[in-house]
């Protein structure tokens, strides 16, 4: 008997790491890849424009698809190069709300979700030379990126 394909959506199916999991994620399992900007061109990849930041289309998304697992990689590029001037938070929609958007309607349904984050922007690089960080090193971020992670309810 053959054992049915996990559903799994993926945030930023067009990006570096999202598009990289696509490929792999879909000779196994059923993947649903979400964009913004970039479409996806693919006719062999299920796909669908959302906005993450966007409490109520992340939480339709998830209950329409009602996957087994998510696979977080989607960030605002945008606003990634723009929160370095930002001094008052504005950028912070695309960073941490949309994380938090994702977190929540997944929470909902009860499923796995897998956030994959560039986190190494919440360290100052004062590291040893061939040593490398922990989970539970002491963040030190330099810049308001990394600040804006460290906000992240994700442990």
């Amino acid at each position: 008997m053959k054992k049915a394909k996990k559903k799994i959506i993926i945030t930023g199916g067009t990006g570096l790491v999202g598009s990289s999991i696509v490929k792999t994620a879909k000779e196994d399992h059923n993947v649903l890849a979400t964009w913004h900007s970039n479409t996806i061109k693919s006719k062999d990849i299920l796909s669908e424009r959302i906005d993450i930041t966007n409490a109520e289309d992340c939480q339709n998304l998830v209950e329409r698809y009602n996957p087994d697992c998510v696979i977080h990689t989607a960030i605002d590029f945008e606003g990634f190069v723009k929160c370095e001037k930002d001094t008052e938070e504005k950028n912070r929609r695309g960073i941490v709300d949309a994380t938090i958007n994702t977190l929540d309607a997944y929470i909902k349904i009860g499923t796995y979700l897998i956030y994959i984050s560039s986190s190494d922007w919440v360290f100052d690089g004062e590291i040893q030379i061939g040593s490398r960080y922990l989970e539970d090193d002491n963040a030190i971020p330099i810049c308001n990126y990394g600040r804006l992670k460290l906000k992240l309810p994700i442990k």
